[in-house]
């Protein structure tokens, strides 16, 4: 059985300096992936706004406001073509899934 830990418990954990650059690593691993994840989201909503979705609908579905979403639309967006093509074809990849199960 696992317990959580709490935040004061870990600062006196005592780490040794392999296990302090090892988690350091894996938060550098995490932080480019977090990145990732963050421009192929804006990519996903570019998307969805440029092929109908308004942006209310596509902020209840974000959990986002619609002002962030208007604001993300409006941008010049920083990914290249590769990326955008990758994430259109995970959506339509996505779609053909739900026609199947409806």
């Amino acid at each position: 059985m696992s317990r959580t830990i709490s935040r004061w418990e870990l600062d006196e954990i005592d780490v040794s300096e392999s296990a302090q650059g090892a988690a350091l690593r894996v938060v550098e691993r995490m932080t480019g992936e977090k990145d990732d994840v963050g421009a192929r989201w804006e990519t996903a909503v570019r998307l969805a706004h440029a092929n109908g979705a308004s942006l209310r609908e596509i902020a209840e579905v974000a959990g986002v406001s619609p002002q962030t979403i208007s604001n993300l639309c409006k941008a010049d967006p920083s990914d290249d073509l590769a990326q955008r093509h990758q994430v259109a074809d995970e959506l339509a990849a996505e779609a053909q899934l739900l026609e199947l199960y409806d």
